[in-house]
Parts: C-alpha cells; sequence; structure tokens
C-alpha cells in the first residue's frame, strides 16, 4: 500500500452558487495515507489493502470534489473569488475530517482557478452617483449601492491559447505549418492595464477575449515566420519564440493582456524540406565521417609506425635495462641469500631458544593451570566433605545422639533401678542376714545348750549307753558305704594275691567287712572321743 504523497486536481465544473449562479472551481490537493498515526493507518489497510495507487487516487479525488462541490453551493461567487483563503481553509477542514474516516490526511490543498459562464468574474467597476470615474477592484470587495451604483467583472484567470499557422511561406518561399502555445491574462495589479482591458473587453466573454487575443498573436507569428528562413525557425527556436513574444507583449498590451509565456511547439511541412535537410545533413555528416575516418586511419597508421619504432627501441632498452636489473638482482639476491642463511640460523637458534622458553611457560602455566585444579578439588572434595559431614550429622549422628542419649538416660534409670534393686536386696539380704544370723544364734545355742546336755548326759551314759547308740548308727554308715555298689551294673575283680587269696562274693564281703572294723577307729579320730568298740569282729 503506497504512503507517497499523491497530487490531486479537484474539479467542480458548473456548480450553482448561493446566489443561484454557475461557477467551474479547479484546486490542487496533495494528500497521503498517514504511516505516523497508527490507528488511521489500520483505517486505511481496511479501505485500501489490495488496490493500487490509481484506485485509491480516484476514490480520494471523488470524495474531494465532492466536499469542493458542498463548499461552492455554501458561499456566494463574491465570497469565493474574493476571499479564497476562506474558501481554502473551510474545504480543508470539512475535507480532513471526511478523509481522516478512510485513514488518508489532508496536506495541503490550493485554489487554482475560479471561472463562469455568466459574466460574474468581472473587474468590479463602480459608476458612483455624481461621479463619472469608475473604480477598479483587483480581488478585493467594496459596498455598492443598490440602484446608484453597478457592478461589472472581467475574468482575470490565465488563458492557454494555441496559435495555429497552416502553409505560411517563410523568407525564402518555404511553406511550414508553426503551432504555438502562449499563456496570457488580464494583470490586475497594474491599473493602467485594467482599465485598457475593462474598457475593450468589459462586455465580452472569455471565449470573445480569447478568439482576439488568438488571432492577434496568430498575425504576429505569421509576420515573424515570414521574415526567417526555415533553417532558423527550426535550427534556433528560442529567437522565433522570443521574437514573437516580443512582438506580441508590446501590441497586446495596449488592450491590457499580459503575455506570460509562448512555445513553439510544432514545425511541419508538406513538401518535404525538414526532411530534405535532415538528409543533405545526414550525407554531410557520413562525409565528414568518412573523411574523418580516413584522415584517423593515416593518423592511425603514422602514428602506429612510430608507436612500433617508439616500442622497439623501448623494447631493446627495456631488455638492456632487464638484464642490468637482472644481474643486479642476481648479486644482492646472492649477499642477501647469505644474509638470510645467517639470520635463518640465528632465528631457528632463536626460534629454538624461544619455543623452549615457550614450552617451560607452557608447563608452568599447565602446572598451575593443574594447581589450580587440584586447588578446585580440594575445594570441591572440602565442600563434599561438610556436605557429608551434614549429611551424617543430620542423617546419623544427630539420631545417633538423639539414641545415645535416649539409651543414657534408660541405663541411667536402669543403673538408678538396679542401684536402688541392689539398695532394697541389700537391706533385704542384711535382714535375712541378720534375722538367719539371730536364727543360727538361736539354733547354735539351742545346739549348743543341747550338746552340753548331750555331754552331760554322755558323762552319765555309761559303756553300754555308748555302745548301743554306736550299734545303732552302723546300719546307716554300712549303707552309705554300700550306697556306691549298689548303683554299679558290673563290678571287676583284680586279684593281687596268691594261691589262697579269695576270689568273687568272698572278696566283696571281706573288703566290706574291713570297712567295718576301721569304723571304731574312724570314728574315734573324727569325734575325740573312744567308743569303748576296739574292734568288731563278725560272730
Amino acid at each position: 500500500m503506497p504512503l507517497n504523497v499523491m497530487k490531486i486536481t479537484v474539479e467542480s465544473p458548473r456548480i450553482y452558487a448561493k446566489q443561484g449562479v454557475t461557477i467551474s472551481v479547479t484546486g490542487l490537493s496533495e494528500v497521503r495515507i498517514n504511516g505516523w498515526n497508527q490507528d488511521m493507518l489500520a483505517v486505511a489497510f481496511d479501505n485500501f489493502l489490495g488496490k493500487k495507487e490509481h484506485e485509491i487516487e480516484a476514490i480520494v479525488k471523488e470524495k474531494l470534489e465532492a466536499q469542493q462541490s458542498a463548499i461552492i453551493r455554501q458561499m456566494s461567487i463574491d465570497e469565493i473569488y474574493m476571499d479564497r483563503r476562506k474558501f481554502c481553509t473551510a474545504f480543508f477542514n470539512a475535507a480532513s475530517a471526511d478523509l481522516e474516516r478512510i485513514g488518508i490526511s489532508v496536506l495541503s490543498y490550493r485554489l487554482e482557478e475560479v471561472s463562469d459562464e455568466d459574466g460574474y468574474l468581472k473587474a468590479l467597476g463602480e459608476a458612483r452617483c455624481f461621479h463619472t470615474t469608475p473604480t477598479f477592484i483587483p480581488g478585493g470587495r467594496k459596498f455598492v449601492f443598490p440602484v446608484i451604483q453597478q457592478v461589472q467583472r472581467i475574468m482575470l484567470n490565465t488563458m492557454t491559447i494555441t496559435i495555429e499557422s497552416p502553409r505560411i511561406y517563410t523568407q525564402l518561399g518555404v511553406p511550414i505549418t508553426v503551432t504555438g502555445v502562449a499563456q496570457l491574462r488580464i494583470k490586475g495589479q497594474n491599473r493602467d492595464m485594467l482599465a485598457a482591458a475593462c474598457e475593450q473587453f468589459l462586455s465580452k466573454s472569455e471565449q470573445q477575449i480569447q478568439e482576439i487575443a488568438k488571432e492577434t498573436l496568430e498575425a504576429h507569428q505569421r509576420a515573424i515566420m515570414g521574415n526567417m528562413t526555415v533553417e532558423e525557425i527550426y535550427k534556433d527556436r528560442k529567437k522565433f519564440s522570443k521574437a514573437v513574444f516580443e512582438v506580441a507583449s508590446s501590441d497586446l498590451v495596449n488592450m491590457g493582456i499580459s503575455v506570460v509565456s509562448y512555445t513553439l511547439k510544432d514545425i511541419n511541412d508538406d513538401e518535404g524540406y525538414l526532411k530534405a535537410l535532415g538528409l543533405a545533413r545526414t550525407a554531410q555528416v557520413k562525409r565528414d565521417a568518412r573523411i574523418g575516418e580516413a584522415e584517423a586511419q593515416k593518423e592511425s597508421g603514422i602514428k602506429e609506425a612510430i608507436a612500433v619504432q617508439t616500442r622497439m627501441a623501448s623494447r631493446y632498452e627495456n631488455e638492456v635495462q632487464i638484464a642490468k636489473a637482472q644481474r643486479d638482482f642476481e648479486l644482492k639476491k646472492a649477499a642477501f641469500d647469505k644474509e638470510v642463511q645467517a639470520k635463518k640460523a640465528e632465528s631457528d637458534l632463536a626460534y629454538e631458544l624461544q619455543a623452549a622458553k615457550t614450552r617451560q611457560l607452557i608447563k608452568e602455566e599447565e602446572m598451575q593451570i593443574k594447581v589450580v585444579e587440584r586447588t578446585q578439588q580440594i575445594s570441591v572434595q572440602e565442600l563434599e566433605i561438610v556436605r557429608r559431614e551434614r549429611q551424617l550429622d543430620a542423617s546419623v549422628r544427630k539420631p545417633a545422639e538423639a539414641e545415645r542419649y535416649r539409651l543414657e538416660r534408660i541405663a541411667e534409670a536402669e543403673n538408678s533401678k538396679i542401684i536402688l534393686e541392689a539398695q532394697a536386696d541389700a537391706e533385704t539380704v542384711q535382714l535375712k542376714g541378720e534375722a538367719e544370723a539371730f536364727a543360727i544364734e538361736a539354733r547354735a545355742k539351742a545346739t549348743a545348750e543341747q550338746m552340753a546336755k548331750k555331754a552331760d548326759a554322755w558323762k552319765e551314759y555309761g559303756e553300754a549307753a555308748r555302745l548301743d547308740l554306736v550299734l545303732k548308727a552302723l546300719p546307716k554308715l554300712a549303707a552309705e558305704v554300700a550306697q556306691p555298689l549298689a548303683s554299679a551294673t558290673k563290678i571287676t575283680m583284680v586279684s593281687s594275691g596268691g594261691r589262697n587269696a579269695e576270689l568273687g562274693a568272698a572278696k566283696i564281703t571281706g573288703e566290706v567287712m574291713d570297712i567295718m572294723e576301721r569304723l571304731p577307729a574312724m570314728l574315734q579320730s573324727m569325734t575325740g572321743s573312744e567308743t569303748g568298740l576296739t574292734k568288731i569282729t563278725p560272730k
């Protein structure tokens, strides 16, 4: 979508003004799509996306012409013509408000031309009461007394006239047709010229004024053509245009008309004269070209020979110089090679030395890098140790300390319990010991008393009584002695005597009897008292 400035000619032909007079207005407006305003740009996209520039111009032109026609209908012809600024401002405001709805900004507007076919646009002339001198008001305003004063108008617009002079014989009798274009206008700023124009054309229409001016210009154009040759007119158009302009201006100024410009538009002939001039000129140009080519070839040959001679001399001289240069080059090259070899050897040694230094520096840097890496690893390991210690504290030590604390508390409680139980047991044992000691003491006292009494009784016993007690105790002793034999399942008898030694059950019985014979002695050694039995002999 184009964002460039578009110049649009706004034409409103034959529009009725406020008084009912038809006028034609032409204006020039500059518009563009406002790319700086995002809202207006979005609206323009909605309305013109996909359309070409001439299609957009046609839409905008239609809206501008509608607004211009509306403003014309709202104003009088005097307001439009005499106060153009007011008309332009009114159109600019109305058109801007209308075109903003489709995303178009009006940059400027200029009123180019105002014309009418009823003779309203003429210089204001007043015929005042008791005054015969008219007043001329070019583009202004004036209060007019009805009946007493009269207003007449004359067009002050620029008029474009095409002047054709067919088959006019020039100075040498060659007929040609010339077409010129002139721009004319009645000069309202010059009061003398305005008065002359009003005197000449006040009652005439614009078409009639143009016809009068055209006839005058054509006559002068014919006269100038008759005084010049075809070659002068064709080759020097500026001279012809200047001559027509000067002659016509001096004549038309007397009628109050100023010639703004004159241009020679076209020259034609039916006899082929202009074509012949072209052919002759073409032949002349070709002849001059051939002559020039031959001269150029001759000069080229001479210059080529001289150039070859110069080239050969230069070549030989160059070869000599090249040989000298080659010799100097070889000599210098040998010297340079020698110097280069020496420098190269020094360079190699310096290179090796520098390489060794560089390797040493690289090694040192590598060691520094390793130290830094090792330091970083140690730092990382220390951090890892700290992390693991914290993790160990969190996962093992803290629970272990808590468990140790719990076990210590339990151990202290158990220890207190054991101590208390031990103290209780000790007190119990002490009490039991004291009770048992008291009981033992009581029993001992009772036993002692009993033993004392037994001793007293033993003293009273005689030999027969002691024997009776011993005899009562012997079966029990014999049973205790024989108790191990009662649980034996097998008895192996080994004899160590001669032929008269006892064997079998007799041997066992004899062993028992031997034990029984030793009992009195055993009792005496155990009790310390005599039983009165020296030997027990079976009957």
